[in-house]
């Protein structure tokens, strides 16, 4: 039940330039405002049921759950951030937030409640993922090649105001019903309620 536990901090969250799938770029702090944020790391092509798709749904079902609590959705903020920004360029994130959502450029930059973000190269997006402990590697097939795949650990962090993660999903303990009983703990911790 939400304010009847706590989530001391963490980490605190890693910040650096981002693109927006309109192009424009900017910091990734500036994406999370002065909102509580669920952040997931994810690249398009991936495959694993129990990786990127599975962020990606639960955030849809998460974003679902909040347009039914509209007290709650000004005070959060969906990002889905890329690391392989060789192959999610800005159109291929536009076509990802497609699924999510159908008006995407259509909301200010600031305004939207769901964010997908990639970086102009792998050198941009590397210290953000160092600095979430976000690790990824590279399958390598038989022969030496790339298989086009990533080995990579589900994370979604949930990130306050401060800028710090106060929660870190995985596989096996994500679900929209916990998350948004952690984002309301947070709400009534901000508001001396908890």
């Amino acid at each position: 039940m939400p304010g009847t536990y706590t989530l001391p901090p963490i980490q605190a969250a890693a910040d650096g330039v981002v693109m927006d799938a309109d192009g424009t770029q900017r910091r990734l702090f500036d994406y999370m405002g002065d909102r509580h944020v669920l952040l997931s790391f994810v690249y398009t092509k991936c495959t694993d049921s129990k990786g990127c798709p599975l962020a990606t749904a639960i955030l849809q079902l998460v974003e679902r759950a909040l347009e039914e609590e509209p007290e709650l959705s000004g005070s959060i903020r969906l990002v889905t951030l890329s690391f392989d920004p060789e192959r999610d360029t800005p159109e291929a994130m536009r076509e990802y937030a497609s699924h999510a959502s159908n008006d995407y450029l259509d909301t200010k930059w600031n305004e939207r409640p769901w964010v997908f973000l990639t970086t102009s190269s792998p050198a941009e997006v590397q210290p953000i993922l160092d600095g979430f402990g976000q690790y990824i590697v590279p399958e390598i097939n038989e022969s030496g090649e790339w298989t086009g795949d990533f080995s990579h650990v589900l994370k979604v962090y949930l990130i306050d105001p401060q800028r710090r993660v106060r929660n870190i999903y995985s596989s096996s303990f994500i679900h929209p019903a916990t998350t948004i009983n952690d984002l309301k703990t947070l709400l009534m911790e901000a508001a001396g309620t908890g």
